[in-house]
């Protein structure tokens, strides 16, 4: 889709690797994704990731990174400071992928402003809440939800972008509501 809109840049909103083989949940219940959280290897991951992305990345003339909570685990994992470009080190893709430290990014597009966030909450409102307090449309990664909300002075709009992945396959989302 982005070819054929001739988009050359693309923006990671966060969570650009799941980091099942880092994350704390506790296992699942399924056979099948026992089998999925018993398996996570760490290496493993790193080798599908790097293969997955250097073919999503190789469509675009530039790529920008914001940070996830899907990162953090990272962080938090090995309980060390680890830049955004460490990360992309360790999937030898640093030299295509710009990124920032931050969980937010903010772009200017035909003069308007649009946020793009990764924020801590997942809240039906945030989107449009964000936009009303930073001034800008906001698009925003985290909820796994599709949709807009207006701000509540109706002049900016924002949107749950939801997520590229399939839900059911993830544990820690289809064991609950």
């Amino acid at each position: 889709l982005a070819h054929a809109w001739d988009i050359k840049h693309l923006v990671i909103a966060g969570d650009m690797m799941h980091m099942q083989s880092l994350a704390a949940f506790a296992p699942p219940w399924t056979d099948e994704a026992v089998s999925e959280w018993a398996g996570a290897n760490f290496t493993l991951e790193m080798k599908t990731a790097r293969k997955m992305i250097a073919q999503l990345i190789e469509q675009f003339s530039s790529v920008d990174l914001i940070m996830g909570n899907h990162e953090g685990r990272m962080l938090r994992a090995i309980g060390s400071v680890l830049t955004p470009e460490t990360l992309l080190r360790l999937l030898s893709i640093e030299h295509k992928i710009r990124s920032a430290p931050y969980y937010f990014m903010k772009v200017i597009s035909a003069g308007v402003p649009f946020l793009i966030e990764h924020p801590r909450t997942t809240a039906k409102y945030a989107p449009g809440a964000l936009a009303d307090k930073y001034q800008a449309h906001v698009l925003m990664a985290h909820s796994h939800k599709l949709g807009m909300v207006p701000s509540r002075s109706g002049q900016w709009q924002g949107w749950h972008i939801g997520c590229c992945v399939d839900e059911s396959k993830l544990a820690y989302a289809s064991q609950r509501h």
